[in-house]
């Protein structure tokens, strides 16, 4: 029986092929993660020699730094939860479905969120819990399409009419206005706010405290264009820039979002990613989840961006082209801003600021805004060092070698958060 050749060329080709596929196996996506193992008896050794040649000790992270971090936080969630009191609780936005405009929020392990429980941020109302399980939920907002939202608006009189909103699916966040309560010219560029519609509903049914801000109204330029004279409603305040919502709720008062997360301390090769203008990291140990928060000596160092085989690559916070919202603490005011990485440096990196954002101040805090399911709120990023224009530059500081890796999860995280019924 002849015997067939096999050209390695094309088995290699081949292989390198189903790899770029979704249902390629893991080991033929990550075959650098495989590779790691061979060079940790090298990272070892050079582990030993830099330690042995470290003339001081890293900064790491002061304990001060803690309470400051703490008092800034708090003085912003005094503003998100507003007048809700004793009834709210503040809650991390995990992620933002920007396709169908939906929030996915996380109270903590233990708080137990309810359908219609009212979401909302100081003055303005957000939406309501579709969902909720494990202490996340899914949050519908007046522009999610297909969801109804009752609203009010002004006429040219100042009395208040009684509307519906409509999410409406176009590129941008808007909403439709309909079933006016009467015919009436409404008021342009007016505030649209939560009614009261007590002489609709029961006492028993969930429904957003009357009063706080929905949007704002405009005119539908598309709908102007084929002759018809139409209203929809713009978000006042664009969500996908805040770090967490108030969420109202009967169980506020119980748990903690901070509760849910677990610590694991891990390896890392002094290796890194082998490159001065990449910031990151890799980790070697079992059960890394992708998207895990990693700490080093206590500070906030990046995610997990792919994990398999023991071994974890992390993308640094600081790593360029990267967009982030992120929370800046001062003793003057605390909020968050978006910003894009630009540029990485030993224990540092420079941050674009949005144009429309207001700009951090020298000495200010920046930290995590608990965007990621594994992810928490509040980790210590760096301190502002400089400002200039919309750039500004952010230090962590050394870390010692022999600081503690530590790897942050979610526990208690559902399968399928976002799942419809």
């Amino acid at each position: 029986m002849p015997v067939r050749r096999v050209n390695l060329g094309l088995v290699v080709l081949g292989l390198a092929l189903l790899s770029l596929t979704p249902a390629a196996p893991s080991f033929l996506r990550r075959p650098e993660l495989v590779a790691v193992h061979a060079y940790r008896p090298l990272d070892l050794l050079r582990r030993e020699i830099g330690e042995a040649e470290a003339e001081e000790e890293g900064l790491g992270f002061a304990p001060e730094l803690a309470a400051r971090i703490e008092a800034g936080l708090s003085r912003w969630d005094e503003l998100l939860l507003g007048d809700a009191g004793a009834d709210g609780v503040v809650a991390r936005i995990v992620a933002i479905d920007r396709v169908r405009r939906r929030l996915l929020v996380d109270a903590g392990e233990g708080i137990r969120l309810a359908p219609g429980d009212a979401v909302t941020a100081g003055r303005f109302a957000l939406g309501v819990v579709d969902r909720a399980e494990g202490g996340l939920a899914v949050v519908d907002m007046p522009w999610t399409p297909d969801a109804r939202f009752a609203g009010s608006a002004e006429d040219a009189s100042g009395a208040e009419v009684r509307l519906i909103l409509a999410g409406l699916d176009r590129h941008e966040w808007t909403a439709s206005v309909s079933h006016p309560e009467r015919l009436s010219a409404l008021r342009v560029d007016g505030d649209v706010r939560v009614p009261v519609v007590d002489d609709l509903l029961p006492e028993s049914v969930p429904r957003l405290p009357p009063g706080l801000v929905l949007g704002s109204l405009r005119v539908d330029e598309l709908l102007r264009k084929t002759g018809t004279e139409a209203f929809r409603v713009v978000p006042t305040l664009d969500v996908r820039g805040l770090d967490a919502v108030c969420v109202r709720t009967a169980g506020a008062s119980a748990g903690g979002w901070s509760a849910g997360f677990e610590r694991r301390e891990v390896s890392a090769l002094a290796c890194g990613l082998a490159s001065p203008g990449r910031d990151g990291l890799v980790l070697t140990g079992l059960g890394l989840p992708d998207g895990a928060a990693v700490t080093w000596g206590g500070m906030f160092f990046g995610s997990i961006e792919a994990a398999a085989f023991g071994a974890a690559r992390v993308r640094g916070v600081f790593d360029p082209g990267q967009d982030r919202c992120v929370v800046v603490l001062s003793a003057r005011r605390s909020g968050p801003i978006v910003v894009r990485t630009l540029r990485a440096w030993r224990g540092g990196g420079r941050l674009r600021v949005g144009s429309e954002q207001t700009r951090p101040e020298v000495g200010d805090l920046v930290v995590t805004s608990g965007r990621g399911e594994h992810v928490p709120r509040g980790l210590f990023i760096g301190a502002v060092v400089r400002v200039d224009g919309e750039t500004i530059d952010v230090l962590r500081g050394e870390v010692s070698p022999s600081a503690p890796v530590e790897v942050l999860r979610r526990r208690g995280l559902p399968d399928d958060p976002w799942r419809d019924d």
